[in-house]
């Protein structure tokens, strides 16, 4: 697995990106979820994001929105950043507790589990950035610095401008 520093990791989630091969106008239902994907560049063209959007098609409030980077010359796809909804309990590597999360979190990839061959994306903070995929959505599409977002996700792009939430 490729090794990253924090702020390599930090960089590469802030960096601005633009939509190269945009989501599909509606999600598709597989495997029990509703699904989009779109995939990413830096504006230089030197970083490829492939981008998920899931919903549990039963339980509306189990979501995610994640962020990937496809390391250049390697088969390695690490998640740098998922916005998740309410799913169950998860131990959070860094507290080595069990972290309930009965509640909105977001997942940020950590390079000191990079470096212990872990999955980055283990830790987790709990947010309340957002309650519902929506905002989770906006949320992320600001935070991931996607240019040209709204064009993709006009209803809520019209929801942003109208009650000021979704701010990274």
């Amino acid at each position: 697995m490729a090794t990253l520093t924090q702020q390599q990791i930090d960089d590469l989630i802030a960096c601005r990106k633009v939509i190269v091969e945009p989501p599909r106008k509606e999600m598709t239902e597989e495997r029990g979820s509703r699904r989009n994907d779109m995939r990413l560049t830096s504006e230089d063209r030197a970083h490829v994001f492939p981008v998920f959007m899931r919903i549990n098609s039963t339980f509306q409030e189990n979501f995610s929105a994640g962020l990937d980077y496809i390391v250049p010359g390697e088969r390695d796809r690490i998640c740098l950043l998922r916005c998740n909804g309410p799913h169950g309990e998860h131990v959070n590597e860094f507290l080595d507790e069990p972290d309930h999360h009965v509640t909105y979190h977001i997942h940020t990839a950590k390079a000191e589990l990079l470096e212990q061959q872990k999955l980055p994306e283990r830790y987790a903070d709990i947010t309340k950035e957002y309650a519902t995929f929506e905002e989770a959505l906006r949320y992320f599409l600001k935070r991931c610095n996607i240019a040209g977002w709204e064009e993709h996700f006009p209803a809520i792009a019209r929801r942003s401008l109208f009650d000021g939430k979704g701010k990274p």
